[in-house]
């Protein structure tokens, strides 16, 4: 197997003193001479070879694409009037690709709710653990900044569970 064919992971192992880009060069090299480079090998790299199609769902009623992970979360919300404009589940797991360091929290937005709606939003929302941030129509709820990616799923279900949807 030649070494534009190897993982990132196994490349670093075999030369556990290559510096940190070599591998990245040598792939490089490789896709430049029109060698066909394995599907797994270019996953490594999304800056050269383009980020994998992102999970997403369509939400009947939302604008914008949902992370999968709430697409049950987001479209009961807007089923019972919660009308949400913006959301980002703040998972690892589903951004790895396009923010490799920091996802940023999860969130969403809220579009003119009437005051009972938002009443219980806010309630469930510090219930969950999450903070809170208004202009003049829109309220967001956010998770901590520094929240485990594995704490992430359970702080929706929890959320869910507090607005007992």
């Amino acid at each position: 197997m030649e070494d534009w064919e190897l993982m990132h992971n196994e490349y670093y192992r075999k030369y556990p003193n290559a510096s940190k880009d070599a591998h990245l060069k040598i792939v490089r090299r490789a896709f430049n001479d029109g060698m066909p480079i394995p599907e797994e090998v270019a996953k490594d790299y999304p800056q050269v070879f383009g980020a994998p199609k992102r999970d997403f769902t369509i939400v009947p009623g939302v604008a914008n694409d949902i992370d999968l992970s709430i697409a049950d979360l987001v479209t009961v919300l807007n089923q019972q009037g919660y009308r949400t404009i913006q959301s980002h589940s703040g998972w690892k797991q589903e951004h790895h690709y396009r923010f490799p360091e920091d996802v940023g929290p999860g969130f969403l937005q809220f579009d003119n709710l009437d005051a009972k709606r938002e009443q219980r939003i806010v309630w469930a929302a510090r219930s969950a653990g999450m903070s809170l941030a208004r202009n003049k129509t829109v309220l967001q709820i956010k998770m901590a900044d520094n929240m485990s990616d594995k704490d992430v799923p359970d702080r929706w279900r929890l959320f869910r569970q507090f607005m007992e949807l």
